[in-house]
């Protein structure tokens, strides 16, 4: 049996400019085309909010690291087996990862199970999974624990 691993890749490139949500390079050089016609204009501003939550000695949480980021996610769907990437795509750094899962996964592959990162944990997703008989091992899940657990 294969199984398909999906993988979300942050592809970023630090910037000291402007930075907001969602910005391309026209927008933070109006007045200088010939700076922006050297800038990817298709990349796009986000914000990197992570890492372990961490506490204060009394129990109140610290505020969590934000780090901006500009550039692109690649989504890649891989034949466990063989290593071949099956499927591809390619997006803005602010487009969410959750909303790729349905557009990367092939269920023509002979695989049931679909392997990805947290990213891509949301009952939308699992329940896209189940609707097409594939197994959810999507990192993170509960249900990959309780499956476990009791196959075990």
């Amino acid at each position: 049996m294969r199984e398909i691993f999906l993988v979300s890749r942050r592809i970023w490139a630090r910037k000291s400019h402007s930075v907001a949500l969602v910005t391309v390079a026209r927008e933070i050089w109006p007045d200088e085309p010939h700076e922006a016609a050297q800038k990817d204009t298709d990349a796009r501003w986000t914000l990197k909010i992570g890492g372990k939550i961490r506490y204060r000695p009394d129990g109140t949480p610290l505020p969590q690291v934000v780090l901006p980021v500009f550039g692109y996610k690649s989504h890649i769907a891989i034949d466990r087996r063989f290593g071949f990437i099956r499927e591809s795509a390619v997006t803005s750094a602010a487009q969410p990862d959750g909303r790729m899962l349905s557009r990367r996964v092939s269920t023509q592959n002979s695989s049931s199970e679909v392997w990805a990162d947290s990213a891509y944990r949301s009952q939308t997703n699992e329940k896209w999974l189940a609707s097409r008989m594939l197994v959810s091992r999507i990192h993170g899940s509960v249900l990959n624990f309780v499956c476990e657990w009791h196959s075990g």
